[in-house]
């Protein structure tokens, strides 16, 4: 179809009408709304165009307005309530903390949501209808958040924050973060009083949303979707508590990874610089090092639980000293507060069974991708590879437009200043966006590099690999195309050789912790890291930034403008996970829409955009180098229109020549000379590729490998 091609290519290069005066209005109208991003400036535009805006100055109107929602009724309560957090400091005192109550918050989203009415109709279509014999699961995540400057030495805004949504919606709906709702946000002053820390916080939650008046799992959670005439009753249960190490740590009041035993699923596993492990004339210990997993004891509910009964016990019998030294040989704090002595909990939460380790900070976060760079490149370093060369090869790529941000893409994360301080420090420090971004691009990197010097790898690149196998099969297990075996196979054999190579000293507690990731899989059938979460803090930091007297009503003032937002965005959210146009063009071309009919006919309605999403993971954008398999034959197009015929999507795209196997990309090198134009639909292409090009050859490589 060369006559669409033309007129796309004369569309997107038209220029737009001369509108000094309307520009410079609203050029006037930013400069006084410095403190607005600029999506919410276009957001505040389009409003006041649509419709009126309401003549409201009065500073007790917007707050009366902004408590609108959260003092809302539902039939289970108001959708903020209050939890009483006992204190430390005070001896009877209670904190009176303001929560946004997930129960009537799912009741009122269900309602206003068309997006998540869908989603839910199309997870009882899959998975069946929720019964208390076998209920949905409902997933937490707490982290602290930082709204101020870390280099200032006051942080008294520094909060808490605490997510939930039902891993039944599974992984890839769950990578929105408009699905995982602000349960609440204690500050750190306020949590640091508490008896129990955030494990008491922690119980406190699972206490108001199970053990309430309502029974989420035996009464069910009745619930009116958008558009249907009879309502659904959902049946929920706890399932899984997720987070970072630190968090999982103060849950469940454990030692951490400075601690003698560094792991609260391991009962003989020791710090692996423990003199404990000398004095063992039985062998019972192990080292925080150890890849044998035939000589680790597992722990189980029951002898976590009894452990803390067991400190519960000698804490009035035992000197202070002494309880210290039966605390760190048990591996775990005592505090009355803890979440595992609530009776009321005993039957919710399990603490081996519900907790699962977040890979993206095990891996990528200063954890074993990190730590495998900077040996690989200490090693390398005497043969003249270093990191400046390193970042020469990575500046010559491009990335989908969606990772294509500086942030995301780590595209300038190479630079002289930090050389020094990873070959200082054997890591190569970066972001977890930055990294599973530059593992794909490094892999290639690093194979040219071994087919050009073969005598250069003395095992470190071979390692790399290895540790690139391990990201890969974490990547495919949420698309349900890596088994849990398969997964701990991938992550015995790289640490193994890994020890092997490097030795002990390199390994951190996180080398260990990987090894616990099969089995969660196991149990829960999901595992996902907490990119999105990351994402989520920057909405909570926004507002709370905004939020400067910190001496009363902060955590309700927080809350209010976090459930509004949240309430306002879910509305409009699309969860859709089938391929549809992201964002379709108000007023499209004529030109373009005419010449698409010659294609497709003239009697259908034909919608375009410049990005659509192809599958459940992937979002393609015009520009994009994307894979496609048609008709048997795997093709690298470049896209050039998203097209919605009557629902169906499709790609304009132009498909490269292919040239040659190459050893370093297994996608191989591409020609885009004499390119041929072809529509592709969106449900041929295999994934979005990055790619660097030379001497008019393309090579291209996957997301993951």
């Amino acid at each position: 179809p060369q006559v669409v091609f033309d007129v796309i290519s004369v569309a997107a290069h038209s220029n737009m009408a001369d509108r000094p005066a309307k520009l410079a209005k609203v050029a006037h109208l930013r400069q006084s709304l410095p403190h607005m991003s600029q999506s919410a400036f276009v957001a505040f535009l389009a409003a006041a165009q649509d419709e009126p805006l309401p003549m409201v100055t009065r500073r007790e109107d917007l707050r009366s307005a902004r408590a609108l929602i959260p003092s809302r009724e539902t039939p289970y309560g108001t959708v903020h309530q209050t939890i009483p957090l006992p204190r430390n400091d005070v001896v009877g005192g209670i904190f009176e903390v303001e929560v946004q109550s997930p129960w009537p918050m799912l009741h009122e989203v269900c309602a206003a949501s068309p997006g998540l009415s869908l989603l839910i109709k199309q997870t009882l279509q899959r998975s069946g209808a929720p019964t208390p014999s076998r209920p949905w699961k409902v997933c937490l995540y707490s982290d602290e958040v930082d709204p101020g400057d870390p280099l200032l030495g006051k942080h008294a805004r520094k909060f808490q924050a605490c997510y939930w949504s039902i891993l039944d919606f599974g992984a890839a709906a769950l990578s929105h973060e408009e699905l995982w709702f602000t349960v609440c946000t204690v500050r750190a002053t306020i949590v640091k009083d508490v008896v129990g820390r955030m494990s008491g916080v922690m119980g406190a939650l699972l206490r108001h949303m199970f053990c309430g008046l309502h029974d989420p799992k035996m009464a069910g959670i009745l619930v009116h979707l958008h558009g249907e005439p009879n309502p659904v009753r959902l049946f929920l249960d706890f399932g899984m508590m997720t987070g970072d190490e630190a968090s999982i740590q103060a849950v469940n009041l454990t030692r951490g990874a400075s601690g003698e035993m560094p792991c609260m699923f391991c009962m003989n596993l020791k710090s692996k610089r423990s003199l404990d492990l000398v004095h063992d004339r039985a062998g019972y210990f192990v080292s925080s090092t150890e890849t044998d997993l035939s000589k680790i004891k597992y722990h189980s509910d029951e002898t976590v639980c009894a452990i803390h009964s067991k400190l519960q016990q000698k804490h009035d019998v035992e000197e202070p000293g002494q309880f210290v030294t039966t605390q760190k040989q048990l591996g775990f704090t005592y505090s009355i507060g803890s979440i595992l002595l609530c009776p009321f909990l005993k039957t919710i939460y399990k603490p081996v069974s519900a907790t699962v380790y977040d890979w993206m900070h095990c891996m990528l976060l200063e954890g074993v991708f990190s730590i495998t760079v900077g040996e690989m490149m200490a090693e390398l370093r005497p043969f003249k590879v270093a990191y400046q060369d390193l970042g020469e090869f990575v500046s010559k790529w491009t990335w989908p437009s969606r990772i294509s941000t500086k942030a995301a893409s780590g595209k300038d994360v190479f630079k002289p200043a930090k050389f020094k301080a990873w070959y200082k420090d054997v890591k190569f420090k970066t972001t977890a966006s930055e990294s599973l971004s530059l593992y794909p691009v490094m892999s290639v990197f690093f194979a040219e590099e071994k087919a050009r010097h073969p005598h250069h790898d003395t095992g470190g690149i071979t390692f790399f690999f290895l540790c690139c196998d391990v990201l890969d099969a974490l990547q495919k297990v949420s698309r349900k195309r890596c088994t849990s075996e398969e997964l701990a196979e991938v992550i015995v054999r790289f640490l193994n050789f890994f020890k092997l190579k490097f030795g002990e000293d390199p390994m951190t507690p996180k080398f260990h912790y990987i090894i616990h990731l099969p089995q969660m899989l196991r149990d829960h059938s999901i595992i996902f890291p907490c990119f999105l979460h990351e994402r989520k803090h920057r909405e909570l930091k926004r507002y709370a930034g905004m939020l400067r007297n910190t001496s009363c009503d902060f955590e309700r003032s927080l809350l209010e403008d976090i459930t509004n937002q949240q309430i306002g965005i879910v509305e409009d959210a699309n969860f859709s996970l089938l391929p549809r146009l992201c964002h379709p063009l108000p007023r499209p071309s004529v030109k373009i829409v005419d010449e698409l009919r010659h294609t497709f006919g003239y009697d259908v309605v034909i919608k375009i955009g410049k990005s659509a999403r192809f599958s459940e993971w992937g979002i393609a954008a015009v520009g994009d180098l994307v894979l496609a398999d048609v008709e048997g034959r795997k093709l690298v197009c470049e896209l050039v229109l998203a097209i919605d015929v009557d629902g169906a999507v499709y790609f304009a795209a132009s498909a490269y020549r292919f040239v040659g196997a190459s050893l370093t990309s297994p996608t191989g090198i591409w020609n885009p000379a004499g390119c041929t134009n072809v529509f592709v639909h969106a449900e041929c292409i295999v994934d979005t590729l990055m790619w660097s090009q030379e001497a008019n050859l393309v090579t291209v490589v996957r997301a993951f490998r």
